[in-house]
């Protein structure tokens, strides 16, 4: 056997594990038996999904236009998904923006505080000076773009937004000139529907059609006037939007995986079973659970277990072979399919690229004009929110210094200093969970890597301009030259623009 072939069936044994191990958690999932609730299309692909797992051996030991036809409906499945998961990412999106509207026009009572065991002194002297350091410490340390781009998006949506709508408006359209497509006005139109479900997830054009019930649960939340059963019926969708997520991101990796089974004439049944010791058995095992067999809770509490080892294995030779010299072609296509994720809906290429076309530059201007005249429509508290979060969402191009400006700027000229005390815990979560602060001991601080793109965004006074955290309700922004307050508002309640949940 050449290294050819030795790569190809590892990439096939890798393929069949990897099958098994996300039908597995299909299979685990609490939403699973009743999906027919939720979504008749998803509810039909895990039907006929079972019937292709149970049919293995003759769909494989078929004819190449069988295997075709069935390749085709995989392919098919896919897309009817990726719609799938874009309607539950767009109904995620709408529940953390109405929890965070929510709990800005909730008042933060003195219980709550004690619970923290804050006083307001306590906010007033707090220097949040080390803190922003750090956080920019945490983002610049990494080296890999796309990395160092997740780090800043997980703590951008805690930082409260102080830009102006024309500084935000100015960050968002030059973030754009770093996404890289394809030069066709098709692909940018595509790409401003995603931003704009970004900013908000009722602007997906079939927002609402799909998962029915949870966009009535969503509706009917903004009725809910009693902050314990708010927060409550919240929890409550939120954990059924991510069993619902979590169960489409593994049937979506689990079609990909099946994929690269049909891509052979010559790949039968038998081929596949001899090239690991377990792999009949699993197969069997799989098929008592879709039997319901009396065994099936046990098999789905045990195997996961034994899945897992025998996928850590055959990953090992799987990307051994990745680093072979003279890689086949089928093998790239294999390698394409165990890579894919339904998450690539969101995602997006940032580098270098050539000049667009005046079509894609269109498309992308009346965008920035589409979403300059959203802001201007939208109250004050919702649209800092939303600039807050979408500020996540796009290309980071922050250099290190501006972007310590801007969490410093995120605890400056508050309504109430003891809100500044929820976002650094807010962020001090971020960090911890990322296991920032498990690095420091004996860390050299010089041994950051700036992000030194000679083009990076970068203005060392306040950025174009920030806003003042008055909610006056005029609509208007409120520019300071300096951090000071203006004192051209006074206001006894003041709402917060943290973003973030907090239980009292």
């Amino acid at each position: 056997m050449d290294n050819n072939q030795k790569s190809i069936f590892a990439a096939v044994s890798y393929s069949y594990i990897c099958m098994i191990d996300d039908y597995l958690n299909v299979l685990k999932n609490p939403c699973a038996s009743s999906f027919q609730y939720f979504d008749e299309d998803v509810s039909g692909i895990l039907s006929d999904l079972k019937t292709l797992f149970t049919t293995l051996p003759s769909l494989l030991d078929g004819e190449s236009e069988f295997k075709e036809t069935y390749a085709q409906n995989l392919v098919d499945y896919r897309k009817t998904l990726e719609e799938k998961f874009r309607s539950l990412s767009a109904y995620k999106r709408e529940l953390m923006h109405l929890t965070s509207l929510y709990n800005l026009k909730s008042s933060i009572n003195e219980a709550t505080y004690e619970d923290y065991h804050l006083t307001e002194e306590d906010a007033k002297n707090m220097d949040f000076n080390m803190l922003a350091k750090d956080c920019s410490s945490f983002v610049f340390a990494e080296k890999v773009p796309h990395k160092r781009q997740d780090r800043a998006a997980s703590l951008l949506p805690y930082v409260p937004m102080r830009m102006t709508k024309d500084s935000f408006l100015a960050y968002v359209e030059k973030s754009l000139q770093k996404i890289n497509i394809e030069d066709t006005k098709e692909n940018a139109e595509f790409l401003t529907s995603i931003l704009l479900q970004l900013f908000d997830g009722q602007l997906y054009e079939n927002y609402g059609l799909s998962f029915v019930d949870i966009r009535r649960s969503l509706e009917e939340l903004q009725l809910i006037e009693d902050p314990e059963e708010f927060f409550e019926e919240a929890d409550l969708t939120n954990e059924t939007l991510d069993f619902a997520i979590d169960l489409i991101q593994n049937l979506y990796h689990m079609i990909c995986s099946f994929s690269n089974l049909l891509i052979f004439d010559a790949l039968s049944f038998e081929t596949l079973t001899d090239l690991h010791v377990s792999f009949y058995d699993l197969y069997c095992t799989i098929q008592n659970i879709l039997t319901d067999s009396d065994d099936k809770d046990i098999f789905l509490e045990t195997l996961p277990e034994r899945v897992g080892t025998i996928k850590e294995e055959l990953n090992g030779l799987y990307k051994k072979a990745c680093k072979t010299k003279e890689i086949d072609p089928l093998f790239v296509l294999m390698q394409t399919y165990l890579s894919m994720s339904v998450h690539h809906v969101f995602g997006f290429d940032a580098g270098k690229h050539e000049p667009y076309s005046q079509e894609v530059l269109e498309v992308l201007k009346d965008f920035m004009s589409d979403l300059r005249t959203r802001l201007n429509t939208l109250a004050p508290i919702p649209r800092k929110l939303r600039m807050q979060y979408f500020m996540s969402v796009v290309p980071f191009i922050m250099n290190e210094q501006t972007f310590y400006n801007y969490v410093m700027q995120g605890f400056e000229n508050v309504s109430d200093p003891k809100r500044n005390l929820f976002t650094m815990m807010y962020l001090s979560n971020v960090l911890e969970e990322k296991g920032f602060f498990d690095t420091l001991s004996g860390v050299d601080q010089d041994g950051y890597v700036p992000y030194d793109f000679e083009d990076d965004y970068y203005d060392d006074s306040p950025l174009y301009g920030i806003e003042h955290d008055d909610h006056c309700g005029c609509g208007h922004d409120h520019h300071h030259d300096t951090h000071e307050c203006c004192g051209g508002h006074h206001h006894d309640d003041h709402d917060c623009e943290c973003g973030h949940h907090h239980h009292s």
